[in-house]
């Protein structure tokens, strides 16, 4: 009996990109679980989601041609809304009264009619547990850093070493606030955190570990004044990145 032919290699699998998606290969860097299904000619198709990358790129590039005071429009936002994994009525984008130079600051509409600042980034990926306590825990040490701020001499610290930029802020220096917070956890527990009023963020859920870590704080906290440029350009031990 004549021996069939072998069946011919087949050439390998193309592997194209067509918006930061990955077309005919297992790139897990672009594709991600299936986002939806639909059925073609019969057959069951998968759509692949999006890397995290590529929807903040997305979401930068609805706010970037989007005029300054102006709400998105309906198709941008609901794109806006599908790559965050949100469903605002209404996003704008605005001016950043406390960073300036930050070109991309929006506001969306909560359902009890107040505009409140969004971050794309922070919805898309969002935060680890450690840099979401350590937000709250900054937030209830800013009215130290405020009283600060006010009451010493308004010059940078850094000064002497030029390129001055930004308004100055209040800034831990001898033991970084990271080491405050570690040591507070070490000897108080991790606190527990809730939900607070719309718009607010998390918040301690005890009332008395919240008051127990301002005053923990309160004792061991030095500040130094520093510009806004000095500031962000420094490590968390004082010393430039």
């Amino acid at each position: 009996r004549p021996r069939l032919p072998d069946a011919a290699p087949q050439p390998p699998l193309r592997r194209d990109r067509v918006d930061g998606v990955a077309v005919g290969g297992g790139d897990e860097e672009a594709l991600q679980a299936p986002a939806r299904q639909g059925r073609g000619d019969g057959v069951t198709m998968t759509e692949p989601k999006l890397t995290k990358k590529r929807r903040l790129e997305i979401c930068q590039e609805i706010i970037d041609r989007c005029p300054i005071g102006a709400e998105f429009p309906a198709d941008d936002l609901a794109l806006y809304n599908e790559m965050c994994g949100k469903n605002w009525k209404a996003a704008k984008h605005l001016k950043n009264p406390e960073w300036p130079s930050d070109p991309r600051h929006v506001h969306v509409l909560y359902e009890d009619g107040a505009w409140r600042p969004f971050s794309a980034k922070k919805a898309i990926s969002p935060p680890t547990d450690w840099t979401e306590l350590c937000k709250v825990m900054r937030g209830l040490a800013a009215e130290l850093a405020e009283e600060f701020r006010q009451e010493a001499e308004q010059a940078c610290a850094f000064a002497d070493r030029g390129g001055c930029n930004g308004p100055l802020q209040a800034d831990h220096c001898g033991l970084p606030f990271d080491d405050i917070a570690l040591a507070f956890v070490g000897d108080f527990g991790t606190p527990d955190l809730i939900d607070g009023p719309p718009g607010s963020g998390k918040m301690f859920k005890s009332m008395d570990m919240q008051a127990a870590w301002v005053a923990f704080h309160q004792q061991r906290a030095v500040y130094q004044m520093l510009c806004r440029s000095h500031n962000a350009s420094k490590g968390k031990r004082g010393d430039k990145k």
